[in-house]
């Protein structure tokens, strides 16, 4: 067997062997020369301006006996790398061969003279089936003439026909080992684009993001945006979807710019896969993809249809299962299919592959190369594993902001003769290199008439789904009720959730009555009584008038503690802490006080002084003080009236009874009073401001998370690509909330008024409406926090401050009468204020709604 091996130029291709030697056993040596006068391989050298490590001419010829004799002198080498690779590629040729034998193929013998290495192939497959060749025979025909080089060159080889290709490169460069896509760049129809962007520049804060960035994508392609993470890929992505607008700069989808009603994108004219998994954990799957379905439009048979399509083509567990309970890979496809469900024309995966094994990462290509094919989908996929993009049609390389490349991914091997995309992306990164590329194919390429090779003429399913989307309508009204209807489903998924929103508020309204509102009771009072417990009047047994005065108190409010000593009943209060006060008789108390009320005008200072009782009490409780106050003064109002009417039965002084009155209070407050009672309770002038209160921030906590929740899920950005308007995201949450406030405001109305009897003299429905309406102000001012806010931390912390800051100032525990008068002109503007003061009114006064010309 003769064999001839040349070298290729050292300079013509860095990292690629600079000889390729055919290795042979000596017994497949003698075998060979047997037939070596008619079985030869010529092997020529690549021209070195090529740098693709592939011959442009091989001649070979080849029989049934020397694939045998090279099948001997092959086993000896199946254990190394290169034979291993040798066997698998002959597998997947013979598989291939066997699918397309019926097709027209050439039959010349003499391949020599052809123009690349793929006719050649053809013109072995040929030959190899002129003489009846298996499969293995055939693998390893081709082995032998080209597989031991061709394992170390990254060529553009390709076997097959029409769309069916595979690289070389899948025998041993560890590349993809599912079909390519690579060096079909010339057969997209570049007169027709469907994304294209001229000029574009986007900033943040100030500082330059994107800057003057030109991006072609044509119809039915798959365009990979390769990148490390930072590169700007989402931002992008982004312009491209509408969801942000460019500082300059023109984008345009189908000749239209997004958000044009043309194009319908955000809407049913794309579909959107994000970075994040961006899916519904509490909802099925089922329900998740007729829930995008109803947002596009789409008819109930073919939402069913396109759900069955969806979970054989994509390998989907069942439909009926929560996606919260799936597995990561799962969720992915979940992800994948959500964007598929109405077979939109322009499909956008913003990496899609991230976080994925190997296998997984392997099939999520081949479902994107079969919606190029079959579906004609324009896919446009970002990644920054760049080595995945070889089965792309037109991969660009972007870094800080700018396009460096924008070619085939086999084009840029061969430009820079390197094995791998990542190198070319080093290599392009070098501003010398990348100033002498072209950046954009578009712009260099000569467009052609004859340009167009891609069928026009899209899939039977594709065009069905687009007329039955367009007959159907989705109104406002419709894509509100929908997000609403999968809100509730969340929330009643969500059961612990549901269960904590609807009895918190009832929780809170009845430790406030149990708590706040009871008058203190129990009180501890020390008491030194200095006179005898009786002393003899005419030998009659008179009881002292101190003792009289402790049987006026109040022993339900107070509780009266005896000392023996003055001092260890003031000792009592300032040491130990057990009591709140301390009362002292003086010894004398019953003959002063007696010698007082005769003398009157004339009674001594001694008479005075030891008449007086004293108090020494502990005043840091201003509650309990006031208790003890009124409970002492209401002692001695009725220690006086019993004394008077004791001494006027003894004495029968005519003139002493008709000054009697004489000591009634200066000052008498009528019962009963215009509104409230005599003996007013702290809880009855709190309660509307509490039940103010919880109604209020329950409903800011019902909303002050949802958006920030669903923006770091990716949930929001999705549901705004499908279509739904930011106004309509935010009605639906209203719309479900307020469902809740409802429920949780008849529960407060049943335990504030049925249960604890809180006293309510006005009009329970203007009660009622009071309620309601600040539940909404609540709702809305939640909103407001969740768009603001970017985390929940920050969310979180919004809310509390503003619930302590808008209770303290907003009268709910003291009037508005107790503070500075800025900071009570200030507590009008907060959103509690007038409706606390609008409940107390309505509830405690029994006013309307409108009163007094005042609303």
């Amino acid at each position: 067997m003769e064999v001839k091996s040349r070298a290729l130029p050292s300079e013509s291709c860095t990292g690629v062997a600079n000889d390729v030697p055919i290795e042979s056993s000596a017994t497949a040596a003698k075998l060979a020369q047997q037939s070596s006068e008619n079985h030869h391989v010529k092997s020529r050298a690549l021209p070195s301006e090529s740098c693709t490590g592939v011959a442009n001419d091989v001649p070979i010829e080849s029989s049934a006996t020397a694939a045998k004799l090279a099948q001997q002198s092959s086993e000896n080498h199946m254990n190394s790398k290169n034979g291993r690779n040798l066997f698998r590629f002959s597998e997947r040729f013979t598989k291939k061969t066997k699918q397309t034998k019926k097709s027209k193929l050439r039959n010349d013998s003499n391949i020599t003279g052809q123009s690349s290495v793929g006719d050649a192939l053809k013109g072995v497959k040929s030959t190899v089936d002129n003489e009846s060749l298996s499969g293995d025979e055939m693998g390893i025909v081709v082995s032998d003439h080209i597989g031991r080089g061709g394992a170390r060159y990254d060529s553009k080889l390709s076997i097959g026909t029409g769309d069916q290709q595979t690289r070389s490169d899948d025998m041993g460069s560890g590349g993809p080992k599912s079909e390519s896509l690579s060096g079909n760049i010339e057969s997209l129809d570049w007169n027709k684009l469907m994304v294209e962007i001229r000029k574009v520049c986007f900033k943040y804060d100030s500082k330059g993001f994107i800057d003057k960035l030109n991006m072609s994508v044509p119809k039915s392609a798959i365009y990979g945006l390769l990148g490390p993470s930072g590169c700007g890929k989402t931002t992008l992505l982004r312009l491209i979807l509408g969801l942000i607008k460019p500082k300059s700069g023109t984008i345009q989808i189908n000749g239209k710019p997004p958000g044009s009603s043309a194009n319908n994108i955000p809407g049913i004219g794309v579909g959107f896969m994000p970075q994040e998994l961006a899916l519904f954990q509490e909802i099925t799957l089922n329900e998740a993809l007729k829930y995008f379905s109803r947002l596009y439009g789409m008819s109930d048979e073919l939402t069913l249809s396109r759900i069955k399509f969806l979970v054989d083509f994509l390998d989907l567990p069942d439909a009926d299962r929560l996606i919260g309970t799936m597995s990561g890979g799962q969720k992915r496809r979940v992800s994948l299919s959500l964007s598929l469900v109405h077979n939109p024309p322009l499909l956008i995966l913003d990496e899609p592959t991230v976080g994925t094994d190997p296998v997984l990462r392997e099939r999520i290509w081949e479902h994107l190369v079969v919606l190029s094919r079959k579906e004609s989908t324009t896919i446009i996929i970002t990644t920054h594993y760049i080595e995945e993009a070889r089965r792309a049609h037109v991969i660009s390389l972007m870094r800080e902001g700018r396009l460096l490349v924008e070619h085939s991914p086999q084009y840029l091997l061969n430009h820079f003769c390197v094995q791998n995309l990542e190198e070319v992306f080093l290599k392009m990164c070098d501003r010398n290199r990348s100033a002498i590329m072209p950046q954009n194919y578009y712009n260099t390429r000569s467009i052609d008439s004859s340009d167009n090779l891609v069928s026009n003429e899209k899939p039977k399913d594709k065009e069905m789904t687009d007329k039955m989307i367009q007959k159907t309508s989705v109104t406002s009204t419709k894509r509100v009720l929908t997000q609403t209807y999968k809100n509730g489903i969340r929330l009643m998924r969500n059961k612990p959730l549901l269960l904590f929103e609807t009895i918190l508020p009832t929780i809170c309204i009845i430790i406030f009555c149990l708590c706040i509102g009871t008058k203190p009771y129990n009180i501890q009072i020390a008491v030194y009584n200095g006179e005898y417990d009786n002393f003899t009047t005419n030998g009659s047994q008179v009881t002292t008038l101190s003792t009289t005065f402790l049987r006026q108190v109040n022993n339900k409010t107070i509780n009266l503690k005896h000392y023996s000593s003055n001092e260890s009943a003031y000792n009592a209060v300032r040491y130990s802490g057990d009591t709140y006060g301390a009362i002292v008789f003086d010894k004398n108390f019953t003959s002063a006080l007696f010698n007082r009320f005769v003398n009157q005008f004339k009674a001594t200072d001694e008479d005075i002084d030891s008449s007086t009782i004293q108090f020494f009490g502990d005043f840091t409780d201003m509650i309990i003080t006031e208790t003890l106050t009124k409970a002492l003064i209401d002692a001695e109002l009725s220690f006086m009236r019993e004394t008077m009417n004791t001494y006027l039965l003894i004495n029968q002084d005519p003139l002493i009874k008709k000054q009697f009155r004489l000591y009634d209070p200066l000052v008498k407050f009528m019962d009963p009073p215009v509104y409230g009672s005599i003996d007013p309770n702290f809880r009855d002038f709190m309660a509307p401001g509490i039940i103010i209160s919880v109604i209020y921030f329950m409903a800011v906590g019902l909303t002050a998370l949802t958006l920030v929740v669903e923006r770091k899920e990716g949930l929001l950005e999705r549901s705004l690509v499908a279509g739904l308007k930011m106004h309509e995201i935010l009605a639906s949450q209203v719309l479900l909330q307020f469902f809740i406030v409802v429920l949780q405001a008849t529960l407060l109305m049943i335990f504030t008024f049925l249960v604890f009897e809180v006293p309510n003299q006005g009009n329970i429905v203007y009660i009622i409406l009071i309620v309601l309406l600040q539940g909404l102000g609540g709702m809305c001012f939640g909103l407001v926090i969740s768009s603001v806010c970017k985390d929940e931390n920050s969310a979180i912390m919004a809310s509390l401050g503003s619930f302590y800051s808008y209770f303290l100032i907003s009268g709910v525990i003291w009037p508005l009468e107790g503070m500075p008068p800025w900071l009570k002109t200030i507590s009008y503007f907060t959103p509690q204020t007038l409706s606390i003061i609008s409940l107390r009114n309505v509830m405690l006064k029994g006013w309307t709604i409108v009163y007094q010309n005042y609303i």
